[in-house]
């Protein structure tokens, strides 16, 4: 359900004040960007908050998802994450995603907590509203639902194909030489954005170590 702009930063003044009992520190950042665009800072110190990998810990990781998932639900979007590294903020404000080119495969998770498992110590976590996304993998469950010239209609977009062990047809649009193509990974994580993906960009999270901000 969609809640006005005032509700919305009630919940980042309760989120804000959270992060503060952890000693991070949590803030909306005023970017001069496009006014759909929302974006967070979550600053963090490297002996406190991160894990013997580097991950941000699961405690902090647990608080920024149910954070994520309670503001853009409250905007009324469903939304789908992808991380990458904190270099790529200036290719993501500029195209809307940091890919080239930008309809190209990206690896996306409705489970910030596994996002955050990549991109590095610092990193842009990238919001996407997943109804203008599509799966990589396109699947005929039932083969005898669709024309041959139907199929091949589909396969303008998704070229590769291949049949499971069940009589499916799969289709993707993966690169041919990519091992994962036809794989559960492609079929849980892979994504592409077929229009504008400024559009489909709703939102960024800032992921910043405290001693690397001057």
């Amino acid at each position: 359900m969609y809640r006005p702009w005032e509700q919305r930063k009630d919940l980042i003044n309760s989120f804000e004040q959270k992060f503060k009992k952890s000693n991070a520190i949590f803030f909306n950042v005023d970017i001069k960007t496009r006014s759909n665009l929302d974006i967070f800072q979550l600053v963090l110190f490297k002996d406190e908050h991160f894990d013997q990998r580097g991950w941000v810990n699961d405690s902090i990781a647990g608080d920024l998802m149910l954070f994520a998932n309670d503001f853009f639900e409250e905007k009324g979007l469903k939304v789908i994450y992808r991380s990458v590294e904190y270099s790529k903020l200036p290719d993501i404000l500029e195209n809307g995603v940091d890919v080239e080119p930008t309809d190209g495969t990206i690896y996306c998770s409705r489970e910030l907590t596994k996002v955050l498992e990549y991109g590095g110590q610092e990193k842009v976590v990238q919001v996407f509203d997943i109804e203008k996304l599509k799966p990589t993998m396109h699947i005929i469950y039932d083969p005898k639902s669709k024309t041959e010239q139907e199929i091949l209609d589909l396969q303008k977009t998704y070229p590769y194909k291949t049949v499971d062990g069940n009589g499916s047809i799969l289709l993707s649009r993966f690169s041919r030489n990519n091992l994962q193509m036809f794989s559960q990974s492609e079929r849980d994580y892979c994504y592409w954005i077929p229009d504008d993906p400024k559009k489909a960009l709703v939102g960024l999270f800032l992921i910043r170590e405290k001693s690397s901000i001057k």
